[in-house]
Parts: C-alpha cells; sequence; structure tokens
C-alpha cells in the first residue's frame, strides 16, 4: 500500500546556494500529490546541511522531507547506497540532485502520463541546460541540440521500446525521469554497479539501459525541469573524461550482450 505519490530521493553536497530554488521548485507541484522527500547530506563544509533543515521547515503539509547526515564525505555511490536503503512510500520514485530544479507542472504532467499509461515504466522530459560558467540556458535541450543517433544527430525522441536507440546515445536527463518504485529499485543497482565486474564511473547511464530493456518509456516534449552544467568536478579533468567514455562504452557492451540484465 502507498501512502504517498512519489518518493525522492536527493544528493546534496555544496549545494547550499542552489538549495532554496530547490525546495521551491518541490514546494510549487500541485498539492494534491502527496510526497515523500528523503536528502543526505555528504559531510558539505558549506553549511548545506544546516540549510536544508532550515527549509524542510517551510514546507507545505504535503511534503514529508528527512534529512540524513554522513559526518563524513562518502562520495556519490555510498551516499546513495545509504539513502536507497530507506523504505519508499511512494508509488513512483525518482533521483534528485541538490543543484537541479523542476518547474511547476513537473509532477502533474508525468505522474499523469504514468496514470494514463500503466504499460510504460517510466517517462522523462525535456529539460533547460543551464551552463554555470557562462551563465546561459540552453532551452528545450534535446528539441533544440538532440541526441547522437550514430549517423548525425535528430531532435527526434523515440518513445516505447527505446533500448535499441539508447545504446546508441544517452538522451535522457537524471532530474527529469520518474519510474514506477518498483522499477526503480530493480534497475537502480548502485552498489552492484559500483564492485566488481562493472566498476562503472556513474550510474544514471545503466540505470536508463536496465530499465529500457524490459520496460516501455515515455517522452514529454516540454521541459519541466533545469539541469546545472558545469566545467567543474569529473568533466574539468581530462583523465575523468576519458574514464568517463571508457566506462559508457563498457555500458552500452554489457547491456547489449546482457550482463546488467535483470528482469
Amino acid at each position: 500500500m502507498h501512502s504517498y505519490d512519489v518518493t525522492i530521493l536527493t544528493l546534496v553536497y555544496n549545494h547550499k546556494a542552489y538549495l532554496p530554488q530547490l525546495f521551491i521548485s518541490i514546494a510549487s507541484q500541485n498539492s494534491r500529490f502527496r510526497i515523500e522527500w528523503y536528502l543526505i547530506d555528504d559531510a558539505s563544509p558549506d553549511g548545506s546541511a544546516e540549510e536544508v533543515t532550515r527549509l524542510i521547515a517551510t514546507l507545505p503539509a504535503n511534503i514529508d522531507a528527512r534529512l540524513l547526515v554522513n559526518e563524513k564525505n562518502q562520495g556519490v555511490n555510498p551516499a546513495l547506497t545509504r539513502v536507497m536503503s530507506l523504505e519508499p512510500h511512494g508509488r513512483y520514485s525518482l533521483l534528485l540532485e541538490g543543484d537541479d530544479y523542476w518547474h511547476p507542472d513537473y509532477l502533474t504532467e508525468t505522474i499523469g502520463f504514468l496514470d494514463e499509461n500503466p504499460d510504460y515504466g517510466a517517462v522523462h522530459t525535456d529539460v533547460n541546460h543551464y551552463l554555470i560558467n557562462e551563465d546561459r540556458f540552453v532551452f528545450d535541450y534535446w528539441q533544440t541540440i538532440g541526441r547522437n543517433t550514430g549517423s548525425g544527430f535528430s531532435t527526434d525522441i523515440p518513445v516505447g521500446d527505446i533500448f535499441d536507440e539508447l545504446l546508441k546515445h544517452n538522451f535522457i536527463q537524471t532530474c527529469s525521469f520518474i519510474a514506477r518504485t518498483d522499477v526503480f529499485y530493480r534497475h537502480m543497482r548502485v552498489q552492484e554497479f559500483a564492485d566488481v565486474p562493472y566498476e562503472y564511473a556513474f550510474m544514471d547511464y545503466p540505470y536508463f539501459l536496465g530499465v529500457a530493456q524490459y520496460h516501455k518509456i515515455g517522452f514529454i516534449k516540454r521541459s519541466l525541469a533545469t539541469y546545472r552544467v558545469s566545467i567543474q568536478g569529473m568533466n574539468a579533468n581530462p583523465a575523468n573524461r576519458a574514464l568517463m567514455h571508457y566506462s559508457s562504452l563498457r555500458m552500452v557492451y554489457d547491456a547489449k550482450h546482457g550482463r546488467t540484465a535483470q528482469q
């Protein structure tokens, strides 16, 4: 029995400056939705945990939020593993990073789609990219920039059985992707993907591939979330970029040859 419409998992690390906008975006969703929200702060030195605590007190009654705090920095995968160990009570579940945010109709559109299409396991939407270092937006990213089809870029985003197309290029943004809770927890296999033999550098792409192998995925042609893009972090280092590229190739190989298959 689900007592909430959606369970949100949010990882926070040095996101203090972005947290007010994140909280406003959650609070601005249609109040008819009951929201369960788990946040974990991975020992941020900028006071993010204190800011989360302050902002939780401002949330409306339809949102139940709980904060976990790591005393020492653990990194993304251990932090995500910890927060995923909490029992979800929502019909749908998703991961929303602490520096991204939703637009007001996100839950209305995505939950509406999944409620009306019980044969679909998940849905995602178009997104705006905010380029932090350039202080500018790329609006409607997938309908403006498009996806790599292997023979060029296309703004035609496939729906339904998208596994073969998803192997060519990841055209899903985590902040816009919501799945049925059983689907989310079956395929977001963080600890397994972090360990031998996979040792993936990131978890969203193998998660999407796993969902796409066994479930239809929808796409809403509206930008209903904003993803912040920075050249800092993993992308700032050429060696890290090479590792991420190599890891992507391994993810595709594993998915094509069934090594990550899990029904």
